[in-house]
């Protein structure tokens, strides 16, 4: 553990977001104005996250009828962009809600970009594999979408400042959406064609992990971390990596499992990231290590390892997948659930002493 600087009770923000006020400006002003006083800005967050859940789920559970092309895989392709796009409506505006009824608050803000990185670390992993990437390239793109997150969030906890980048999380789901659209309407091997010698699936992937990976190095130079804080996010997906990158491609009957270790990778992320945002509202000392969250992908490891010879995997791995994977969720969700129980016990604490 390591102790840290007095935290602050608030932080600045610029949002330099290159599509974020065209979007403002056609849609969400427009929604805001029907929308009820009485739909909270944490629902509407939690709106946003479910339908972008759901899109994740459809081409995950519908991925072979979307690949072949046929009409009612093209509509459920449509589906899930339409999806997509209104979670980055509800997203702008939950904010604006709470601007506008004056509600805004730590659990707000932290459930916000919780919920955010969640869908982050689960929804470009299934349009990646739907689209043929290769195994090495996808868990590439994964690692870095969990660390620009963490960092993100090391910056804005070290610096009290939180500046969202020109191509953030909303140019993302421009870019699933183009993804989408022109996968549904020009099937799916319109990613081999070549532009200028390289396939605009190359294209595409390289300047999204190039967006990505500028997004890491500009916050962690401006969040003055140390060397000695990275070993808890290291330890805790170096394992579910290698299962990933080395093992998963071996299994003849593995894509379901990989599938529950992206999920696994993405909730331990999350979990990473939810602690460094707990601690921006909460204060005390900051935890860089958390014993468990190492231990869930070690688990998957040491089971594939007794099955790696076999061509089909072992009850014993795929057991541990399921159950570590569910862990994981719930372990996720018990710390939303924590932090708005702590948070409101917070604010809650400060606004008697302010009356008395």
């Amino acid at each position: 553990m390591s102790q840290d600087p007095q935290r602050q009770d608030s932080f600045g923000v610029t949002d330099h977001s290159a599509t974020a006020p065209v979007l403002k400006r056609l849609v969400s002003d427009q929604v805001l104005k029907f929308l009820p006083s009485f739909y909270s800005p944490n629902a509407l967050t939690l709106t946003g996250g479910s339908l972008a859940a759901a899109a994740a789920m459809l081409i995950w559970g519908l991925m072979d009828e979307m690949k072949s092309g046929s009409d009612v895989g093209r509509l459920w392709m449509m589906l899930s962009a339409v999806l997509l796009i209104s979670y980055g409506v509800f997203d702008q505006l939950d904010g604006m809600q709470a601007r506008k009824l004056g509600r805004s608050s730590p659990f707000g803000d932290f459930l916000d970009h919780w919920v955010d990185t969640i869908i982050a670390n689960s929804m470009t992993v299934p349009i990646m594999v739907m689209l043929g990437v290769p195994v090495l390239m996808i868990w590439l793109m994964a690692f870095v979408t969990a660390l620009a997150f963490w960092a993100h969030n090391w910056e804005t906890r070290n610096t009290n400042y939180r500046h969202l980048p020109m191509v953030g999380g909303l140019e993302s789901i421009w870019t699933a959406l183009v993804i989408m659209t022109l996968t549904s309407l020009f099937g799916i091997e319109v990613w081999q064609r070549s532009l200028f010698g390289i396939s605009l699936l190359s294209a595409f992937y390289w300047l999204g992990l190039s967006a990505l990976l500028w997004v890491v190095v500009k916050s962690l130079m401006s969040s003055q971390i140390r060397l000695g804080d990275y070993w808890g996010f290291i330890l805790a997906l170096v394992p579910i990596s290698i299962w990933l990158v080395w093992l998963a491609p071996k299994y003849a009957d593995g894509f379901l499992f990989v599938c529950l270790g992206y999920v696994l990778m993405g909730m331990m992320a999350t979990y990473l990231t939810g602690n460094l945002m707990r601690h921006l509202w909460l204060g005390g000392t900051y935890k860089r290590f958390d014993v468990w969250t190492p231990l869930m992908g070690l688990l998957v490891l040491g089971a594939a390892l007794f099955s790696v010879n076999e061509v089909e995997m072992s009850l014993t791995l795929k057991t541990t997948l399921v159950v570590v994977s569910a862990l994981a969720v719930i372990r996720v969700v018990y710390q939303g659930v924590r932090s708005y129980l702590e948070m409101n016990a917070k604010g809650n604490s400060q606004g008697n002493s302010q009356g008395n």
